[in-house]
């Protein structure tokens, strides 16, 4: 069950890059991050033994992987150290939900 609400909860994070208007909140910071969370969440998953700080730092590692990568291909990306900062604190808010997660239930 925590599974699936852990899923559940992800999935309505992934959602707020829909509903972010462009005088509110930049689109592409959004995205990150909403992929920030959803890594965290799958981490969480897939890795159940993982400490929260094990967690955060697979999504640094990602989120700079990301980043590096763009920085390499600047032709078609653009890389940002704020892209870079948006999706690690997406893994922060994930930590947190997974907290309240297992707090409450």
């Amino acid at each position: 069950m925590k599974k699936l609400i852990a899923g559940l909860t992800a999935g309505l994070v992934l959602a707020l890059p829909l509903s972010a208007s462009a005088g509110t909140i930049e689109k592409d910071k959004a995205e990150h991050f909403g992929a920030g969370v959803a890594i965290d969440a799958a981490e969480a998953v897939i890795f159940p033994k993982w400490t929260p700080f094990e967690r955060f730092l697979g999504v640094a590692a990602i989120a700079g992987a990301k980043e590096w990568y763009d920085h390499n291909h600047s032709d078609r990306h653009t890389a940002d150290w704020k892209d870079f900062a948006a999706t690690c604190l997406g893994g922060i808010t994930g930590e947190g939900c997974i907290w309240l997660i297992h707090k409450t239930w």
